[in-house]
């Protein structure tokens, strides 16, 4: 991923499935639920995984938002979000990742 001309190589990259890599790039999908905790904040890389998540929710979100899963880049960096934060999770997260 470049970033102004130059490769930040310090940077983290999370990997992570479409249609969340896609989602998250572009703000819509704003949480992300993971097992354990992290001290990283700041700008990290999104790497898309090799497969689609098949979840019917997943499923669900790729109709909801027109998410066209051949036209996906697969393994590789797809974008950059910034991690502000990280709490534990909550009964209702799911419903709201």
């Amino acid at each position: 991923m470049q970033a102004a001309g130059y490769i930040i190589k310090e940077q983290l990259a999370l990997g992570v499935k479409h249609p969340w890599a896609s989602l998250l790039v572009q703000g819509i999908k704003t949480l992300e639920i993971r097992s354990q905790p992290t001290n990283v904040r700041g700008p990290i890389y999104i790497y898309s995984s090799q497969r689609s998540a098949i979840e019917p929710f997943a499923l669900r979100a790729i109709e909801q938002f027109g998410i066209d899963l051949s036209a996906q880049s697969y393994g590789q960096l797809v974008g950059q979000v910034t991690l502000v934060e990280c709490q534990p999770a909550q009964p209702d997260d799911e419903t709201l990742s």
